[in-house]
Protein backbone atom coordinates (compact mmCIF):
# COMPACT_ATOMS: atom_id res chain seq x y z
CA UNK A 1 0.00 0.00 0.00
CA UNK A 2 1.25 3.46 -0.92
CA UNK A 3 2.32 5.75 1.93
CA UNK A 4 0.97 9.26 1.33
CA UNK A 5 3.53 11.96 2.05
CA UNK A 6 1.06 14.83 1.54
CA UNK A 7 -2.70 15.35 1.66
CA UNK A 8 -2.70 15.36 -2.15
CA UNK A 9 -0.08 14.44 -4.73
CA UNK A 10 -0.69 15.10 -8.43
CA UNK A 11 1.45 13.48 -11.11
CA UNK A 12 1.20 15.18 -14.50
CA UNK A 13 2.44 12.84 -17.24
CA UNK A 14 3.00 14.29 -20.70
CA UNK A 15 2.93 12.63 -24.10
CA UNK A 16 6.71 13.19 -24.45
CA UNK A 17 7.30 10.96 -21.41
CA UNK A 18 8.07 13.74 -18.92
CA UNK A 19 6.45 13.69 -15.48
CA UNK A 20 6.09 16.35 -12.79
CA UNK A 21 4.69 15.90 -9.30
CA UNK A 22 2.76 18.62 -7.47
CA UNK A 23 1.88 18.36 -3.78
CA UNK A 24 -0.60 19.98 -1.42
CA UNK A 25 0.03 19.40 2.27
CA UNK A 26 -3.06 21.19 3.61
CA UNK A 27 -5.90 18.68 3.89
CA UNK A 28 -8.73 21.22 3.53
CA UNK A 29 -7.16 22.76 0.43
CA UNK A 30 -6.55 19.31 -1.03
CA UNK A 31 -10.16 18.36 -0.32
CA UNK A 32 -11.44 21.41 -2.22
CA UNK A 33 -9.27 20.56 -5.22
CA UNK A 34 -10.55 17.00 -5.31
CA UNK A 35 -14.20 18.02 -4.83
CA UNK A 36 -14.03 20.22 -7.93
CA UNK A 37 -12.62 17.48 -10.12
CA UNK A 38 -14.86 16.17 -12.90
CA UNK A 39 -13.10 13.52 -14.99
CA UNK A 40 -15.35 14.03 -18.02
CA UNK A 41 -14.41 17.73 -18.12
CA UNK A 42 -10.74 17.48 -17.22
CA UNK A 43 -9.33 17.39 -20.76
CA UNK A 44 -12.14 19.44 -22.32
CA UNK A 45 -10.49 22.65 -21.10
CA UNK A 46 -7.65 24.12 -23.14
CA UNK A 47 -5.22 24.51 -20.25
CA UNK A 48 -4.55 23.03 -16.83
CA UNK A 49 -3.14 25.58 -14.38
CA UNK A 50 -1.41 24.73 -11.11
CA UNK A 51 -0.55 27.57 -8.75
CA UNK A 52 2.16 26.94 -6.17
CA UNK A 53 3.55 29.17 -3.45
CA UNK A 54 6.44 30.31 -5.66
CA UNK A 55 5.41 29.45 -9.23
CA UNK A 56 2.57 29.02 -11.71
CA UNK A 57 2.57 26.10 -14.15
CA UNK A 58 0.40 25.96 -17.27
CA UNK A 59 -0.08 22.77 -19.29
CA UNK A 60 -1.95 22.56 -22.60
CA UNK A 61 -4.41 19.74 -21.94
CA UNK A 62 -3.71 18.37 -25.42
CA UNK A 63 -0.16 17.57 -24.23
CA UNK A 64 -1.23 15.72 -21.08
CA UNK A 65 -1.33 11.94 -21.39
CA UNK A 66 -2.57 11.06 -17.90
CA UNK A 67 -2.93 12.52 -14.43
CA UNK A 68 -2.51 10.51 -11.24
CA UNK A 69 -4.20 11.73 -8.06
CA UNK A 70 -2.75 10.25 -4.88
CA UNK A 71 -4.85 10.93 -1.81
CA UNK A 72 -6.71 9.03 0.88
CA UNK A 73 -9.78 11.27 0.59
CA UNK A 74 -10.79 10.56 -2.98
CA UNK A 75 -14.48 10.67 -3.95
CA UNK A 76 -16.27 7.77 -5.57
CA UNK A 77 -16.60 8.39 -9.30
CA UNK A 78 -19.15 6.44 -11.26
CA UNK A 79 -18.23 4.23 -14.20
CA UNK A 80 -20.08 3.57 -17.47
CA UNK A 81 -23.30 1.59 -17.32
CA UNK A 82 -22.97 -2.04 -16.14
CA UNK A 83 -19.40 -1.41 -14.92
CA UNK A 84 -19.03 -1.46 -11.14
CA UNK A 85 -15.27 -0.91 -10.87
CA UNK A 86 -12.08 -0.45 -12.90
CA UNK A 87 -8.76 -0.91 -11.13
CA UNK A 88 -5.13 -0.79 -12.23
CA UNK A 89 -3.30 -4.12 -11.92
CA UNK A 90 0.34 -5.15 -12.42
CA UNK A 91 1.37 -6.63 -15.76
CA UNK A 92 2.03 -9.94 -13.99
CA UNK A 93 -1.64 -10.14 -12.93
CA UNK A 94 -2.78 -9.42 -16.48
CA UNK A 95 -0.50 -12.12 -17.88
CA UNK A 96 -1.84 -14.59 -15.33
CA UNK A 97 -5.28 -14.23 -16.95
CA UNK A 98 -4.17 -13.88 -20.57
CA UNK A 99 -4.56 -17.20 -22.39
CA UNK A 100 -4.19 -17.33 -26.16
CA UNK A 101 -6.09 -20.63 -26.17
CA UNK A 102 -9.28 -19.04 -24.83
CA UNK A 103 -11.64 -17.92 -27.58
CA UNK A 104 -13.65 -14.71 -27.51
CA UNK A 105 -16.96 -15.11 -25.73
CA UNK A 106 -16.23 -18.72 -24.83
CA UNK A 107 -18.44 -18.24 -21.80
CA UNK A 108 -21.64 -16.23 -21.75
CA UNK A 109 -23.24 -14.78 -18.65
CA UNK A 110 -26.83 -14.58 -17.53
CA UNK A 111 -28.66 -11.60 -15.98
CA UNK A 112 -27.60 -11.03 -12.38
CA UNK A 113 -24.12 -12.47 -12.88
CA UNK A 114 -20.91 -10.50 -12.40
CA UNK A 115 -17.62 -11.13 -14.14
CA UNK A 116 -14.27 -9.52 -14.91
CA UNK A 117 -12.63 -8.42 -18.14
CA UNK A 118 -8.94 -7.57 -18.42
CA UNK A 119 -7.72 -4.71 -20.56
CA UNK A 120 -4.37 -3.35 -21.67
CA UNK A 121 -3.89 0.26 -22.74
CA UNK A 122 -1.00 1.67 -24.75
CA UNK A 123 -0.40 5.42 -24.68
CA UNK A 124 1.43 7.79 -27.02
CA UNK A 125 4.60 7.76 -24.91
CA UNK A 126 4.72 3.96 -25.16
CA UNK A 127 3.56 3.47 -21.59
CA UNK A 128 1.21 0.57 -20.90
CA UNK A 129 -1.48 0.26 -18.26
CA UNK A 130 -3.30 -2.91 -17.30
CA UNK A 131 -6.86 -2.84 -15.99
CA UNK A 132 -9.30 -5.19 -14.33
CA UNK A 133 -12.87 -4.25 -15.26
CA UNK A 134 -15.72 -5.47 -13.06
CA UNK A 135 -19.06 -5.83 -14.82
CA UNK A 136 -22.51 -6.74 -13.58
CA UNK A 137 -25.43 -7.83 -15.74
CA UNK A 138 -28.55 -6.29 -14.19
CA UNK A 139 -31.25 -8.88 -13.39
CA UNK A 140 -33.83 -6.82 -15.28
CA UNK A 141 -31.93 -7.04 -18.58
CA UNK A 142 -34.04 -8.89 -21.19
CA UNK A 143 -32.89 -12.05 -22.88
CA UNK A 144 -31.61 -15.38 -21.54
CA UNK A 145 -27.90 -14.77 -22.11
CA UNK A 146 -26.38 -11.29 -22.34
CA UNK A 147 -22.79 -10.11 -22.22
CA UNK A 148 -22.75 -6.35 -21.46
CA UNK A 149 -19.46 -5.75 -23.22
CA UNK A 150 -21.07 -7.14 -26.39
CA UNK A 151 -23.38 -4.18 -26.42
CA UNK A 152 -22.32 -1.36 -28.70
CA UNK A 153 -23.12 1.29 -26.10
CA UNK A 154 -20.71 -0.22 -23.55
CA UNK A 155 -17.95 -0.56 -26.12
CA UNK A 156 -18.39 3.06 -27.20
CA UNK A 157 -18.39 4.29 -23.61
CA UNK A 158 -15.07 2.58 -22.96
CA UNK A 159 -13.42 3.66 -26.21
CA UNK A 160 -14.85 7.11 -26.91
CA UNK A 161 -15.36 8.70 -23.50
CA UNK A 162 -13.99 12.26 -22.93
CA UNK A 163 -11.69 10.69 -20.34
CA UNK A 164 -10.93 7.27 -18.89
CA UNK A 165 -10.56 6.89 -15.15
CA UNK A 166 -9.64 3.97 -12.95
CA UNK A 167 -8.59 3.29 -9.39
CA UNK A 168 -4.84 3.47 -9.04
CA UNK A 169 -2.97 0.46 -7.73
CA UNK A 170 -1.99 1.37 -4.17
CA UNK A 171 -4.62 4.10 -3.83
CA UNK A 172 -5.92 7.20 -5.57
CA UNK A 173 -7.18 7.58 -9.13
CA UNK A 174 -5.77 7.76 -12.66
CA UNK A 175 -7.41 9.86 -15.37
CA UNK A 176 -6.30 9.18 -18.95
CA UNK A 177 -6.59 11.55 -21.89
CA UNK A 178 -8.17 9.37 -24.63
CA UNK A 179 -6.56 11.47 -27.37
CA UNK A 180 -3.26 9.83 -26.36
CA UNK A 181 -4.66 6.32 -26.36
CA UNK A 182 -3.11 4.41 -29.28
CA UNK A 183 -4.43 0.92 -28.48
CA UNK A 184 -6.93 -0.76 -26.18
CA UNK A 185 -7.07 -4.56 -25.92
CA UNK A 186 -9.77 -6.51 -24.05
CA UNK A 187 -9.38 -10.05 -22.79
CA UNK A 188 -11.44 -12.06 -23.12
CA UNK A 189 -12.90 -10.27 -26.11
CA UNK A 190 -16.66 -10.01 -26.69
CA UNK A 191 -18.48 -12.92 -28.25
CA UNK A 192 -19.77 -10.75 -31.08
CA UNK A 193 -17.16 -8.48 -32.65
CA UNK A 194 -18.25 -5.10 -34.09
CA UNK A 195 -19.39 -5.34 -37.69
CA UNK A 196 -16.48 -3.22 -38.92
CA UNK A 197 -13.82 -5.29 -37.09
CA UNK A 198 -11.09 -7.03 -39.11
CA UNK A 199 -11.02 -10.71 -38.19
CA UNK A 200 -7.37 -11.47 -37.42
CA UNK A 201 -5.32 -12.72 -34.47
CA UNK A 202 -2.17 -11.10 -33.07
CA UNK A 203 0.95 -13.24 -32.92
CA UNK A 204 1.88 -13.56 -29.26
CA UNK A 205 0.96 -10.81 -26.83
CA UNK A 206 -0.29 -7.58 -28.47
CA UNK A 207 2.42 -5.44 -26.83
CA UNK A 208 5.35 -7.57 -28.01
Amino acid sequence: MYTYLSALEIDIRLSNGNKTRFVQSQRETAKRVVEHLHPERLFAQKQLILAGEHSLSVYPCAAIERIDFLTEDFPTWSFPRNITDIVEIPESDFLAHYDLNTARGQRRFRPGESFRVYSELELTSGQQLFREIHLLIPPEEPGPEILPIDRTIIFQQLCHAPSLHLRRSGGGMIVINPSHLVRMTFYPGPADAPENAWLADSEGHPWQ
